[in-house]
């Protein structure tokens, strides 16, 4: 490349009034005098940038720049308050939607011209990604994605046409989750086996809308929320057209296409953006899905409890999901909950509740998998529901469970002369800390008529599944969420189990004969459970006690000094270490639907991120968003080896934000100045 030009000297601006000399004449006109700053705005490119959100969920954005040639000289003097670039908070931008449309200027000739930008997902301010906007040469076209770093954003551009007033066409920034699909019964590869409906892309429902760039979006609306949909589309004009960021391939298009996937958002839609240079209406495609795969049973009799008796209780278990990733597997990555929902006599389905992922979250090169679930159903008192399906983590709905079908437990309470529940994290009360994550095993034993343990498998085995459990104030614990509580009692294992067991810890994902409690209650204090067994009597035992808290994690001690930061002395009180990773879960703190609607972050790995604007910006052509790798060793927290950042100059403070495996955030954790 050739040598850059001292963009001190390049193209100085006069700072004297301008002066017009008519041809002919013998005298001149001397206009208004202008401001130095004034003139020197005017005579500055200047650029246009939005940005499209088409995550699953809203978003703040926000951009940092800075006067100086070594930091691009980026630059809003003279610009209406309205167009500057946002740099303080942040800017809340729903999913789908468009931001306004925002200016920048920069040193007139320079050939570093570069900013940042920000974004963080709106209920989960350290899920953020920074990326790098560079234009290298005057004559390129407007800034573009250079480099980025973060958890689970991906962030790309490309460029919209020009409008008058600018010195080149728009840079559009688009924010989308990193892509993943479920995968199908064929290894991930083929079409889903359920075809949902046939659509117009550009003219079912709402037309396109014009976003004044000449750029237009449409939206497939109406679709459940958070799931992977399949599309085949005849019309290979469609690699111009944008799904939630994704423009497909070629042979992703046509009757003999592969077909392509998108996620609907949280609220049941998905973007198509059509770039200004497109020549292409929309067509017709064809949406499929994979539903979840479910089973149900029913795990009370005729007991002498007629609560019981009259409605009975159901169980059912939920397969786990692979997802593939287009890429490498992000930092972090969401599973929304499973909608459960029900149809009563008249024939309407209706919401019930959510259920979220117990078991562990396990991930390699680029495939994740997570789940099982399971949870309890019984109709509360004047409810006649009598089917249930269930969607959400990605998938479509369930084929239908009809409870009336689900036939009566077998065993009787004539073959049970016993019941032992303990926890086996301690010999008296239970302490667990209330992040939906940790769990406390329980170890449950039955016993035949003549006394003698019955064993997890086979025989009177199936008893084991018909232990339910009941709060301190005598409601089923059923692990659905806005409907009986935050807690759960799940029969599938997590990757934090409480430590210090008094007895053997079950190293099984799933055995009859262990329970796995967990809560987001941290306002229950001092609590306890009770074990209950309904068959064609009732039997209850002593209850657990348990202490729900919601303790604080602080990183502690000092990074190392110099650069590269290799390692730290830092810890937390870490969970059992495991290489999967236990779901993380956020409910809504406030406001309508705050239990309705919890969402759940599964971490497979520690992570930490440096702001952009704590990094040192003296040269933004070697400086990145650094993203930290973190291990646990003998439960320590130390920051993993990080080769990247040596070329990082003058790392004097940084804030390291960092989410542990067993869902405790800890940080924001300031290093000494």
């Amino acid at each position: 490349m050739a040598a850059k030009p001292n963009t001190k000297t390049a193209r100085r601006v006069k700072s004297a009034g301008v002066v017009a000399a008519v041809m002919g004449a013998t005298s001149v006109a001397l206009l208004t005098p202008a401001s130095a700053s004034e003139v020197a705005a005017a005579s500055q490119p200047t650029y246009e940038v939005d940005v499209v959100n088409h995550s699953g969920t809203d978003v703040k954005i926000r951009f940092f720049h800075g006067p100086g040639e070594h930091e691009g000289d980026v630059n809003t003097d003279g610009l209406p308050e309205e167009q500057k670039l946002p740099t303080n908070s942040g800017v809340s931008l729903d999913s789908g939607a468009k931001s306004h449309d925002y200016a920048y200027r920069v040193g007139n000739g320079t050939y570093d011209n570069g900013y940042w930008f920000e974004v963080t997902r709106g209920d989960d301010p350290n899920d953020r990604t920074v990326a790098k906007m560079y234009r290298w040469h005057p004559s390129d076209p407007p800034a573009s994605v250079e480099e980025q770093a973060g958890t689970g954003f991906r962030v790309e551009s490309h460029l919209e046409e020009q409008k008058e007033g600018f010195s080149g066409g728009k840079t559009r920034i688009v924010v989308s989750d990193a892509r993943a699909h479920g995968e199908t019964g064929s290894g991930g590869t083929g079409s889903p086996e359920r075809r949902e409906f046939d659509t117009q892309v550009g003219s079912t429902g709402a037309p396109w809308q014009d976003l004044g760039d000449g750029s237009k979006q449409w939206k497939l609306e109406s679709l459940r929320a958070n799931v992977d949909y399949w599309f085949r589309c005849e019309d290979t004009g469609f690699t111009s057209l944008a799904f939630n960021g994704h423009f497909p391939k070629s042979d992703e298009l046509g009757g003999q296409g592969k077909g392509f996937w998108v996620t609907s958002d949280r609220n049941g839609k998905i973007s198509v953006l059509r770039p200004s240079e497109s020549s292409s209406q929309g067509g017709e495609c064809e949406v499929h899905s994979s539903p979840n795969r479910v089973t149900g049973k029913r795990i009370t009799g005729t007991s002498t409890d007629r609560s019981v008796n009259e409605r009975p209780i159901y169980k059912v278990n939920i397969d786990p999901r692979t997802r593939t990733f287009s890429e490498n597997l992000p930092s972090q990555f969401r599973i929304p909950p499973y909608v459960v929902e029900g149809k009563d006599s008249s024939g309407q389905w209706r919401k019930v509740g959510t259920a979220l992922p117990s078991s562990t979250t396990s991930a390699a090169e680029k495939r994740a998998t997570h789940g099982g679930a399971d949870f309890l159903f019984q109709n509360k008192a004047g409810e006649s529901i009598t089917h249930l399906r269930v969607s959400g983590g990605y998938a479509s709905g369930s084929d239908e469970i009809d409870l009336s079908a689900l036939p009566t437990p077998t065993v009787t309470m004539s073959d049970i002369s016993a019941m032992e529940v303990k926890a086996q994290s301690a010999a008296g009360r239970v302490t667990l800390e209330a992040n939906g994550a940790a769990q406390e095993e329980l170890n449950m034993q039955l016993f035949d008529k003549d006394g003698n343990l019955i064993p997890a498998s086979g025989g009177l085995s199936d008893a084991y599944d018909s232990i339910y459990f009941r709060d301190e104030n005598g409601k089923l614990i059923t692990g659905l969420h806005g409907r009986d509580g935050a807690s759960a009692v799940s029969r599938y294992r997590g990757a934090a189990i409480n430590t210090g067991a008094t007895g053997t810890m079950s190293t099984q994902a799933n055995e009859k004969n262990r329970a796995y409690l967990s809560t987001t209650d941290s306002a229950a204090g001092l609590t306890w459970i009770t074990p209950v067994l309904d068959l064609d009597d009732h039997m209850d035992t002593s209850n657990v006690d348990t202490r729900y808290t919601a303790p604080t994690h602080q990183l502690t001690g000092t990074l190392s000094g110099g650069v590269p930061i290799i390692q730290n002395t830092s810890q937390i009180t870490a969970a059992a270490a495991s290489n999967s990773a236990a779901a993380m879960y956020r409910v809504k703190a406030a406001g309508t639907g705050a239990v309705e609607n919890p969402s759940s972050v599964a971490v497979f790995r520690y992570s930490a991120l440096v702001p952009s604007d704590e990094l040192p910006r003296e040269n933004i052509q070697k400086d990145s968003a650094v993203s930290i790798p973190m291990t646990v060793q003998a439960g320590t927290l130390k920051v993993g080896a990080i080769p990247d950042l040596s070329p990082i100059e003058n790392l004097n403070a940084m804030t390291v934000y960092a989410v542990t495996k067993h869902g405790t955030a800890v940080g924001p954790y300031q290093a000494p100045k």
